[in-house]
This record gives structure tokens, sequence and C-alpha cells, in this order.
């Protein structure tokens, strides 16, 4: 899985997904004033609403951290939908499409493995995403979760 197609693809189509998952990549088609407001405009796009600077700036660690975490457990139940090696290799391959020199990391809170916190941007119970601007894509990988 070295390609944001085989890391959607597999994501998609993996049956131990719990809830809703949300993985996209799109290229940046308006220049913004601030990474908080491109990334405002993309979540709008499903349908989420935008954090404006509420968001929470993550590094690349936190942001693979926060991946990993959103895919190996269910946020309502820590059901494991997936190895956590798994979790954190799709974390790892999704992070690696954007240019390492430019990318932003955005999250909508904060997830450990005993605890997490967000601001909504779905209607869902829980949520949690993850968003990485660079200089010419944008990509979101968002779990949401009833309880």
């Amino acid at each position: 899985m070295e390609t944001y197609e085989e890391i959607k693809s597999f994501l998609d189509s993996h049956e131990d997904i719990e809830g809703i998952l949300t993985v996209d990549m799109d290229l940046i088609r308006e220049p913004s004033k601030s990474k908080f407001e491109c990334a405002d405009r993309y979540v709008q796009k499903f349908g989420f609403n935008g954090l404006d600077k509420r968001w929470h700036i993550l590094n690349k660690e936190e942001a693979a951290e926060s991946l990993s975490m959103i895919l190996h457990k269910s946020l309502a139940y820590s059901v494991e939908m997936m190895p956590l090696k798994t979790a954190k290799h799709i974390a790892d391959k999704f992070l690696c499409q954007f240019d390492p020199r430019n990318s932003k990391f955005l999250s909508n809170g904060h997830i450990s493995e005993h605890s997490a916190s967000w601001n909504p941007i779905t209607q869902s119970t829980m949520e949690m995403a993850v968003v990485v601007i660079d200089g010419k894509s944008i990509g979101i990988i968002c779990a949401e979760d009833e309880d």
C-alpha cells in the first residue's frame, strides 16, 4: 500500500471499520489566507462544519499517532478494527502523500489510548479528524462513531 488510491481502496473495503470513515485527498483549488481557512473550506465539501482557529495544530508525529489511533480502534467501544501495526503503516503512508517540507497538520481534537476530546465538525456522537495541507494538496481521515 503505497499510493493514496491504494490506501483509500483498502480502507473503503475493510470490513471491520465501525462507524463512518471519510478518507480523501484533493488538490487545493483556491488560495487561502490561512491553514485554518483552507481546512474549513475543505471539510465543508463533506458537509462538515469548519472550526476556524479552533483547529489543533499537530506536528507530523502527533498526526501519525492520531491517525493510528482512529484507524486501530472504534471511537465508541474501542473495538479493534485493524492491528495497530497496520494502522500505523496506513497512517505513515497517508502522511507520505504530502510534501514533507510544506506539510501542516490539523486535528479537531486529541486522542490517546484511553481518552479523546474534540471540537465537533460532524453531527456524530463521537469523531476525530486529521487534516493535512501542503502547498498543493489537502487530505483528511475522519472517523465518526455512535454509542
